[in-house]
């Protein structure tokens, strides 16, 4: 389970009035460690995959100025 469901779950546990509610400062939180939980091995692929780039250099050269 990731942390944001477990975050939810454990608001439900302590019955807090709305479990969904949360604050910026706490989803900004969740955005910044999903971001940080990418590899870069994955952007790679997709960047690949959406034909944003055609030759593997162009993506080591990004990578690896």
């Amino acid at each position: 389970m990731d942390r944001q469901t477990e975050a939810i779950m454990q608001r439900f546990m302590v019955a807090e009035p709305d479990a969904h509610d949360i604050g910026v400062a706490e989803a900004l939180q969740w955005c910044k460690e999903a971001w940080d939980s990418i590899t870069p091995a994955a952007i790679q692929h997709c960047w690949q995959h959406a034909g944003l780039f055609v030759d593997r250099t162009q993506i080591a050269d990004i990578l690896n100025p």
